[in-house]
């Protein structure tokens, strides 16, 4: 049991770590044409 919760934690936080990502990214890029 804990071990399924350890891994629906771990592809949470890689879901919201790519959000941030994509998002940093975007604003760098966006910054970067402006």
């Amino acid at each position: 049991m804990i071990f399924y919760a350890q891994k629906a934690i771990d592809k949470y936080m890689v879901m919201i770590y790519n959000i941030s990502t994509e998002r940093y990214v975007n604003a760098g890029l966006i910054g970067v044409l402006n």
